[in-house]
């Protein structure tokens, strides 16, 4: 960055000092207020959505979920559904509804979209039903 000021009807230099422009962080995505560990079924179906939070960042940026998925297991077959938008569908709320203690449950290819319009991968969650 170069300053210059109008003096005696000329441009005088004032100084200059090098900028350092950093990329925006990308948030992290909570749901029932974990990032990892345990979860009742029922903190997930009250929360009902993904929540992406800038952790550590000095400025209030906004990033909003643009779809995920849901994986489990049920009934010993791998299943997988997807949303959409920052919530869960129908048929995430159902197959939540009939976890068992114990079953793991992970959302991920979460995808996010910053302020400035550009669109990140988000970590996955990966929780445990208690």
């Amino acid at each position: 960055i170069s300053v210059n000021a109008m003096l005696d009807g000329g441009s005088k230099p004032m100084g200059s000092a090098i900028f350092r422009v950093r990329t925006v962080p990308s948030p992290i995505p909570y749901i029932a207020n974990k990032k990892e560990g345990m979860a009742s079924k029922e903190e997930l179906l009250v929360a009902g959505n993904i929540i992406p939070r800038m952790e550590n960042f000095d400025f209030d940026l906004r990033f909003e979920i643009q779809s995920f998925s849901m994986v489990t297991i049920i009934g010993g077959d791998v299943r997988e559904f997807t949303a959409k938008s920052s919530r869960l569908t129908n048929e995430m709320r159902s197959a939540l509804e009939r976890s068992a203690r114990g079953q793991r449950i992970t959302f991920e290819n979460i995808v996010a979209k910053g302020p400035d319009g550009s669109t990140r991968s988000l970590p996955a969650i990966n929780l445990k039903i208690q």
